[in-house]
């Protein structure tokens, strides 16, 4: 039988398949490393709001539309946005926080700062909770991440671990002294427990109107009522994300339990 020359498709013209490989072969190979470039584009923190002249001209050889191809970037971008923040208070979540982390850790050398990790939980959260229920404690959650982030400073991260527990990345000038450390990072405690103060007492003023509520035990008590516990810990060049949060998970109790915050 005679044999007939293989005619590639034209999305394939110039593509290299190589003896063993099919059209099919290596038109599944060419979608996969276009959907890996609009992979990688939507996984760059900076990605470019429209694509490259070069992108467009290979989308058009697997008939794919810029329109389309932008929808689907948007799509992996939310993705990713979902994926590294909590769903309830849109803070950064565990994964996010232990990237940043280690993002620290590799590059510390080149920092002139130091990074300090404070962990917290809201006190009688879970009082609160079990009273009112989880309708009122999940926004409760909300607005006190919301006023947590206000008292912190814009490059300082603040993520949610889960539960009533939080954890910012706060850093501080590496020439200053252990003097000015520990009054920046007690300055930095008072607005944040001031922060949980005035989210308790909006929620109070929020449930004031409603009935069955009034023999619950109070959101507020005072303002010499401790609302928030916390411990700090320093970043040592030898770390790890996660020993890293177990310790400022071991100065928060202490602290939770008579110690000093710093």
């Amino acid at each position: 039988m005679k044999e007939f020359p293989r005619v590639h498709p034209p999305e394939l013209q110039g593509i290299e398949t190589g003896p063993s490989v099919t059209p099919q072969e290596g038109l599944s190979s060419r979608v996969e490393q276009l959907m890996t470039a609009l992979q990688e584009l939507a996984d760059h923190d900076d990605m470019p709001s429209h694509l490259s002249e070069k992108m467009k001209q290979e989308l058009a050889r697997h008939h794919v539309l810029p329109e389309d191809a932008g929808t689907m970037l948007t799509a992996m971008r939310t993705n990713k946005i979902d994926a590294l923040h909590d769903q309830l208070t849109g803070l950064a979540n565990r994964r996010k926080l232990e990237s940043e982390l280690e993002k620290y850790l590799t590059r510390e050398h080149k920092r002139a700062e130091k990074l300090f990790v404070m962990y917290m939980d809201l006190n009688k959260f879970k009082q609160i909770n079990d009273t009112y229920g989880h309708s009122i404690g999940d926004n409760l959650l909300k607005n006190t991440s919301k006023h947590l982030k206000e008292a912190l400073r814009p490059d300082d991260i603040l993520s949610r671990l889960g539960g009533d527990e939080f954890v910012a990345l706060i850093s501080l000038s590496d020439s200053a002294s252990e003097e000015q450390i520990r009054d920046e990072l007690a300055g930095i405690t008072e607005r944040l427990e001031r922060a949980v103060y005035t989210a308790r007492c909006e929620l109070r003023d929020e449930l004031a109107g409603m009935t069955g509520l009034s023999n619950n035990p109070p959101l507020v008590v005072g303002e010499q009522e401790r609302y928030l516990s916390a411990g700090f810990t320093e970043v040592r060049s030898d770390d790890t994300a996660s020993e890293l949060l177990h310790r400022a998970d071991a100065e928060m109790y202490k602290m939770k339990h008579g110690g000093s915050v710093v």
